[in-house]
């Protein structure tokens, strides 16, 4: 079900920190909210696209589960600690997530375009390959490429769903 909110109706926010617009295909761009926008959640239906949050700079939570309009989350790379991005339809993909350097918890669910770990791992830690210890929550069903998630359960604070 879709909001009675639309672009205009969001156009003049300056200030807001946290908008949830899931399934609401009629918001398509948050990029005038790119100082103060730190929680965004656009999953499903959702009518914001790459092109919508390209300018945004400091987001920390992105949910963009099953969005097939969004497909790169690099340029959050700096901000960006929990990603949701599960879903058969979602348009995240292993390059669109490449870059990521403070990644804590990443939800890739039914994703099959994010094929592993491997690579951000090894590429945003900066503690050695055997002690990723920023990893803090992983949620990766059927994910069969992670090879190095054996040096992430040694600290049994991580959660894991794995099936």
């Amino acid at each position: 079900m879709c909001s009675g909110v639309d672009q205009n109706g969001i156009s003049e926010l300056e200030c807001l920190v946290k908008l949830d617009c899931s399934d609401n295909y009629k918001l398509h761009n948050v990029n005038h909210l790119k100082k103060t926008l730190e929680i965004l959640f656009c999953n499903n239906e959702s009518g914001i696209d790459q092109k919508g949050i390209s300018e945004l700079e400091h987001i920390e939570i992105l949910g963009c589960t099953s969005n097939e309009k969004i497909n790169n989350v690099n340029h959050l790379k700096s901000t960006l600690v929990s990603l949701f991005c599960g879903g058969y339809s979602c348009g995240v993909d292993q390059k669109g997530i490449s870059e990521l350097t403070h990644i804590s918890k990443l939800h890739y669910d039914n994703n099959y375009k994010v094929q592993g770990l491997d690579e951000v791992i090894k590429k945003n830690t900066s503690e050695s390959i055997s002690e990723p210890t920023h990893i803090k929550e992983l949620y990766c069903d059927y994910d069969l490429e992670i090879q190095y998630l054996n040096k992430i359960i040694q600290n049994n604070t991580y959660k894991f769903r794995l099936e």
